[in-house]
């Protein structure tokens, strides 16, 4: 058989999310099934007891393991993410971080207990760290207090900070990367090409003004009827564009109207 060549749509769209990449296997997302990746979480919480077996895990399946297998399998990780959720402060798991993880990875699968933490941390926050990458769970409400938050503090005596080799460092553009990083998974209506200029802030207002409160975007996923292709999308959306080249090569005419489906927004300079 011979091989297809890349379309030019999906291209366009790993461009967009700021990567090229050799194909990789689809061995990522199994349809026929799912519930492996729900394993390999249960493998790791029966590590939680010996550091050793913690970081035997995170050598087999990768440091980032409990983002990456929730993504694959979406909604039947929620059970056992809830467990992660909630282990002890002197759990080597908790050491790993990976009850925050699991957090994050039950806001982003709509869990509203998980969700609603994060907004009340956000809400109480003063000053530091953001409690959560708002710019990973990427919907309406991350985008909308993103901007919200650029808008209130552009001018702030903060905004310019010391990095470690004490060059300075500007937070306004990890905010406005935050913000573009959003709609450049979600199809955003009337984005605007703004940045934190004093014109640049004047069209975040007009645009928040018009949209707040609005339903703006649904994730392509959501709208994906095949298990299969399903993941692959719900795996773009999750920080993994490599899954683009798996929907061009796998995914028949059925990809290549999923792919039409992603924004071909240009990455950051």
């Amino acid at each position: 058989m011979a091989k297809r060549s890349l379309p030019l749509r999906c291209v366009v769209v790993l461009i967009a999310l700021g990567r090229i990449a050799p194909p990789v296997s689809a061995q990522n997302c199994t349809a026929s099934n799912p519930q492996l990746a729900v394993t390999v979480l249960e493998k790791v919480l029966d590590a939680c007891s010996s550091p050793d077996e913690v970081q035997a895990m995170q050598m087999k399946y990768g440091h980032d393991v409990i983002l990456d297998q929730a993504s694959i399998a979406g909604n039947l990780a929620i059970p056992v993410l809830h467990v992660f959720a909630v282990l002890p402060k002197n759990n080597e798991c908790t050491s790993s971080t990976f009850d925050a993880a699991a957090r994050t990875a039950l806001a982003k699968l709509g869990d509203e207990s998980a969700y609603a933490v994060i907004k009340k941390q956000w809400t109480q926050r003063r000053g530091g760290p953001y409690p959560a990458r708002l710019d990973f769970i990427g919907d309406d409400w991350a985008l909308l207090t993103l901007v919200e938050h650029l808008i209130q503090h552009v001018n702030d005596p903060g905004v310019i900070v010391l990095g470690p080799s004490d060059a300075p460092i500007d937070v306004r553009d990890g905010q406005l990367a935050q913000i573009r990083g959003i709609a450049r998974r979600h199809v955003v209506p009337d984005f605007p090409d703004a940045d934190y200029s004093p014109s640049g802030i004047a069209q975040w207002k007009t645009w928040l003004e018009k949209y707040k409160g609005q339903h703006l975007s649904t994730p392509v996923f959501e709208s994906v009827s095949d298990p299969y292709l399903q993941c692959l999308a719900r795996r773009v959306e999750w920080g993994h564009p490599d899954a683009i080249l798996d929907i061009a090569t796998f995914g028949g005419p059925s990809g290549e109207a999923i792919l039409k489906r992603f924004p071909h927004r240009m990455p950051e300079k």
